[in-house]
């Protein structure tokens, strides 16, 4: 069965990957959020890191 903390895990691991990814080929967050064809990306992560606090900090 699904569970919230089995989304939030995903969710974290998501986000680790995607900046452990960025760090690794060197390419500054800057200049990747401020595109214009990944604003659904800084979107999404916005959310990620917004739910990452409320499941871990309000808890």
């Amino acid at each position: 069965m699904y569970r919230i903390k089995d989304g939030a895990l995903l969710i974290k691991i998501t986000a680790l990957l995607f900046f452990h990814v960025t760090a690794k080929d060197e390419i500054c967050l800057y200049d990747i959020f401020r595109s214009a064809i990944n604003i659904n990306l800084l979107l999404f992560y916005c959310f990620v890191f917004v739910l990452r606090f409320v499941l871990f900090v309000k808890t």
